[in-house]
């Protein structure tokens, strides 16, 4: 029977072979990054022709708290590196990146409880942009406490124990005010000795017990949880109306409504009778029609105007909707048959 590990692993990032001798390695920031420094953390910081990343930690017998800065000027795979076997609280703050943890979308917001291999090499594709993800790494001691909190979570602390050769997570949700406000505190610690350390623990606990509550309420709706979500719901709607001109994203939407996608789709559409997506054509349209009888713009004014950025594909969109083009849709008045319908 293999021993249970008693410490924590360290995630990190790794870079290929063929740029590695172009980067360096600094256990310091640069000043220009202090603004992002963690108060009493371990520091290593890489620079190459794609930009930078660093990684920041505090350490624990019994958890790594590590902290992720990526900087890319020039597309790049990085890969999530892990020598040990790791179970980690993922709580991703900026960026949007592809990783093979499923594969899945990570995105601004979202949080998980992940099992990573050991010796494992995830590649994670990382468009020019910044991005910033916190892990929190637990050992198999520190589990034990939680055991009981999720089922799945046997699965992960098993996988640990066993040294699994597969990445398994946990649901995911997006994280609330309250638990940016705890990452907060970790980040700004000052405190001294082993109240600090204390403190950290307590700060660690809040954020799983947030995790297991908001997991817990997600499968086990009650009025009150439905009513809250439809407003919520109503929130993302009203915000679609006044932005419907700007680039609007599912992975923004769904923030907004405080849940992750694939409940904030199914929500939607069961409120709204059209997914996300739908709804947010519909009302462009909508207001294409109201543009075309009641002003003179052109229909390249109007597609921009809208939020379109095509007029080409603007007017499929619209032909879809009211069986004519918009030119014959200014010029004849409303069709006797169109496909729009009120919700």
């Amino acid at each position: 029977m293999m021993t249970a590990i008693q410490s924590p692993g360290s995630i990190q990032l790794g870079i290929s072979d063929k740029i590695s001798p172009l980067t360096k390695v600094y256990n310091a920031l640069p000043s220009f990054y202090t603004q992002y420094s963690v108060n009493g953390a371990i520091v290593q910081y890489t620079e190459g022709n794609f930009g930078c990343f660093f990684r920041q930690e505090l350490h624990n017998k019994d958890w790594i708290i590590g902290w992720m800065n990526i900087f890319i000027t020039h597309p790049q795979v990085l890969c999530v590196v892990s020598a040990l076997p790791v179970v980690t609280l993922q709580l991703n703050l900026e960026g949007s990146f592809c990783t093979k943890y499923g594969p899945l979308m990570t995105s601004p917001g979202e949080c998980s409880l992940l099992y990573i291999p050991p010796r494992s090499k995830h590649r994670c594709y990382f468009k020019k942009g910044n991005y910033e993800t916190v892990f929190i790494s637990f050992s198999s001691r520190y589990l034990e406490i939680f055991m009981d909190q999720h089922p799945l979570l046997h699965t992960l602390y098993q996988n640990q124990q066993q040294h699994g050769p597969n990445t398994a997570a946990l649901p995911f949700f997006y994280l609330p005010p309250l638990g940016l406000e705890i990452l907060h505190k970790i980040r700004h610690c000052n405190q001294e000795g082993p109240l600090r350390q204390f403190r950290l623990q307590c700060w660690i606990n809040e954020l799983l017990l947030l995790y297991f509550t908001s997991i817990e309420q997600m499968n086990k709706p009650t009025a009150k949880h439905k009513a809250d979500q439809e407003k919520r719901l109503q929130i993302v709607e009203d915000y679609i109306k006044k932005n419907y001109q700007s680039r609007i994203t599912i992975p923004e939407l769904s923030r907004i409504a405080g849940l992750n996608t694939t409940s904030f789709e199914k929500g939607f559409k069961k409120l709204f009778r059209r997914n996300p997506r739908e709804h947010l054509e519909h009302y462009r349209i909508e207001q294409a029609a109201h543009l075309l009888k009641t002003t003179t713009q052109s229909v390249k004014e109007i597609t921009y105007a809208i939020g379109f950025t095509d007029p080409n594909h603007f007017s499929q969109v619209f032909k879809k909707h009211f069986n004519c083009t918009p030119i014959s849709f200014r010029k004849n008045g409303e069709p006797l048959h169109t496909n729009i319908s009120n919700r």
